[in-house]
């Protein structure tokens, strides 16, 4: 049970971090888009047509350094990201198969104190309180709470 709680607070982490490396990969492209307005000729960029214009606006960004540098920071940024997901899958495929360990416990518990499921009758799911406590009191355990 206390993986689960550190499994939450790992979880929390890992969302807190995701969030920190989105604001962070906002704020770049915010910056860039700002930036290449700024480093936009007033008159346009120089060009017969549109697509002599979008090169030209392509090499100047290309060359630009603020702009080079974001793009790689975008990239690191965009990695981080990726490994937090992976992460989070993991602590989710972690925790699932705790849960899943739990319910298997608690099925072998059941059947050990005879609590018997009636599928014509009763949904699985249900058990009264009164059983589920019986069921898990095991002999060694201090006494029940009922």
């Amino acid at each position: 049970m206390n993986r689960l709680i550190e499994i939450s607070l790992e979880l929390r982490q890992k969302y807190l971090a995701k969030a920190d490396v989105q604001i962070g990969e906002w704020k770049l492209t915010q910056e860039d888009e700002a930036h290449k307005t700024f480093i936009t000729p007033p008159d346009g960029w120089p060009g017969k047509n549109e697509e002599q214009r979008r090169v030209a606006a392509e090499k100047v960004f290309a060359d630009d350094p603020a702009l080079s540098g974001h793009k790689k920071e975008l990239l690191n940024l965009r990695q981080k990201l990726i490994t937090i997901d992976a992460e989070i899958q993991a602590l989710d495929a972690e925790r699932r198969a705790l849960e899943w360990s739990i319910r298997n416990d608690l099925i072998s518990r059941l059947s050990q104190a005879g609590v018997a499921r009636d599928d014509q009758h009763e949904p699985a799911d249900a058990v009264s309180d009164h059983q589920l406590d019986q069921a898990t009191f095991m002999p060694g355990d201090e006494e029940p709470p009922f």
